[in-house]
């Protein structure tokens, strides 16, 4: 439900192809990173940066936030459209890169040999 509801916000904001340029951007700009970005939203799920939330199930979301602080706004550019936070119940999105540093991680232990110091 709670996806769903996003969605609704964001078509209302984003209805068309002309509002993806910023709304600050006039036609007598000169700021080019200004006029560059363009107004979508960038969804994290999990603490991992998605595409889009066609494989989160409403009844797996915990908690949806929206994020729109210059701070976090300035790591996403050019997408000036908002950071939406959404935490699940199951971690889908973020147990197989647990999984895959936790395999790594074995396998340099496996292969480290006794005594080596490695500088890079």
């Amino acid at each position: 439900m709670a996806v769903v509801a996003l969605f609704a916000v964001f078509a209302n904001n984003h209805a068309n192809a002309d509002t993806l340029q910023s709304p600050s951007c006039e036609a007598g700009c000169c700021n080019v990173s200004e006029c560059d970005s363009i107004d979508i939203p960038v969804f994290i799920v999990d603490g991992v940066e998605v595409q889009n939330l066609n494989g989160i199930a409403p009844e797996d979301v915990l908690s949806v936030s929206v994020v729109k602080t210059p701070e976090v706004m300035k790591l996403f550019r050019p997408r000036v459209g908002g950071v939406v936070i959404i935490e699940t119940k199951s971690k889908k999105f973020l147990k197989p890169i647990v999984e895959r540093y936790n395999k790594m991680t074995d396998e340099q232990k496996k292969n480290r040999i006794p005594g080596q110091l490695l500088i890079r």
